[in-house]
């Protein structure tokens, strides 16, 4: 390989300089446009209604190495077409679960579901859901983390700290 050179581009969306890195034979290096966000609920969400979606409010961020995730709007907007990997962990907190009852994590692109993981609770101690995968996101992609509950009550809350419920999402490859 030769030498790096420096120049300059744009991403897809048009909306933001980027320093990139090309190689000798013209390849872009990812670690030039390298993006990744961890974001996480900082305190308790109470009062989780029974049967509908609730916009999880990722509010404080561990890092983000871009400015792309948007803690007013608990959103991770994607700047640049890619395999993204992204985890999250979503924890309903021990003594306002119910036994016997279904719990969800969902993930939405858009607006739109694109992955789910569901459980059953045994018991009324805190359960977890948790999700990972790899998906191709298309510049200005917007990323949300979701739950739902079926165990007929208004009352279940969300485990809030870094620990327990989050989202990271980082770009792999273009």
């Amino acid at each position: 390989m030769g030498s790096l050179k420096k120049l300059w581009g744009w991403y897809p969306t048009g909306s933001k300089w980027v320093k990139l890195q090309v190689d000798s034979t013209g390849k872009v290096l990812l670690s030039s446009i390298q993006t990744k966000a961890r974001a996480y609920l900082s305190a308790n969400q109470l009062n989780i209604p029974s049967g509908i979606v609730t916009l999880i409010n990722l509010d404080t961020v561990s890092y983000d190495i871009g400015s792309n995730f948007n803690t007013a709007t608990h959103k991770f907007v994607v700047p640049i077409t890619g395999y993204y990997l992204l985890s999250s962990q979503l924890t309903w907190l021990g003594g306002t679960v119910i036994a016997n009852q279904g719990y969800t994590l969902s993930i939405k692109k858009n607006g739109v579901g694109i992955a789910t993981n569901d459980t059953q609770s045994s018991t009324t101690s805190a359960i977890c859901n948790t999700y990972s995968n790899i998906f191709l996101l298309a510049a200005t992609n917007e990323i949300e983390l979701w739950a739902k509950h079926w165990a007929g009550v208004n009352t279940i809350d969300i485990r809030g700290d870094k620990t327990h419920t989050f989202m990271s999402i980082h770009l792999l490859s273009v």
